[in-house]
């Protein structure tokens, strides 16, 4: 599917995912590592120290939270640095 995606003619279409993950930065809504390493075709390394600021916040945020759910095994850490959870829009 998603080299059909990445092969459309129509550019909106290709490009709809990293468009979406964009928007979704800029609104300060969190996202994944991986998906924000897709929508912009750098490694978390290299995000993590881009020149725009939602950008270094999303990728703080979604990196703790990855490594904290794979790699840190000591419950006190992971409450330290876990995420405190954001009501869905919509919801109360």
């Amino acid at each position: 599917m998603r080299r059909r995606v990445a092969e459309h003619p129509d550019p909106a279409i290709r490009h709809a995912y990293a468009d979406f993950v964009r928007g979704t930065v800029d609104l300060g809504i969190a996202i994944g590592i991986d998906g924000l390493e897709q929508a912009y075709g750098r490694p978390r390394t290299a995000l993590a120290e881009d020149p725009h600021p939602k950008l270094r916040a999303a990728v703080a945020q979604a990196w703790s939270v990855d490594m904290t759910a794979h790699a840190d095994r000591e419950p006190p850490s992971r409450d330290r640095v876990r995420v405190q959870e954001r009501p869905v829009h919509g919801r109360a």
